[in-house]
C-alpha cells in the first residue's frame, strides 16, 4: 500500500487511481474532464476523492504541473508539484481537523534537505 505522498507524484497521475491508489489497467479508467490530469477507476472513487482533496486542487492542477515541469527543466529539482499538493492537502487537514496540526508544525519546523538545496 503506497503512501499518500507518493500518490502525489506527477509521474503516477496517469498510472494509479487518485482516489484509491489501485493501479490502473485497461481502457476502463475514468479522467476529470476538468483538469484531465488525474484519473479514476470507478465513479465511487472519483466522488471520494472530489470531496476529500480534488475539488481544491482541480482548477490550479494544470498551472501547477505547468509550473513543476518549467521548474524541472531549468533546476532538476523534480519535486515542486509533489511539494505542493502535499501541503495543501496538509493545511487542509489541519484546518479540518485540530489533530493534523502536529504534522503540519513538524513540516514546517523541522528541515528538509529539498529546502536546503
Amino acid at each position: 500500500e503506497p503512501a499518500a505522498a507518493t500518490a502525489l507524484s506527477r509521474e503516477r497521475w496517469e498510472l494509479h487511481c487518485a482516489g484509491c491508489w489501485a493501479r490502473l489497467r485497461g481502457t476502463g479508467k475514468l479522467r476529470c474532464s476538468r483538469c484531465r490530469l488525474v484519473h479514476y477507476c470507478n465513479n465511487r472513487c472519483q466522488l471520494v476523492d472530489w470531496a476529500r482533496a480534488h475539488r481544491s486542487e482541480c482548477a490550479g492542477l494544470p498551472q501547477l504541473a505547468r509550473a513543476a515541469e518549467a521548474e524541472e527543466r531549468s533546476s532538476g529539482y523534480a519535486g515542486l508539484a509533489e511539494d505542493a499538493l502535499l501541503v495543501g492537502r496538509l493545511v487542509r487537514a489541519w484546518a479540518r481537523n485540530a489533530g493534523a496540526q502536529g504534522a503540519l508544525e513538524a513540516l514546517c519546523h523541522s528541515p528538509s534537505p529539498r529546502l536546503e538545496q
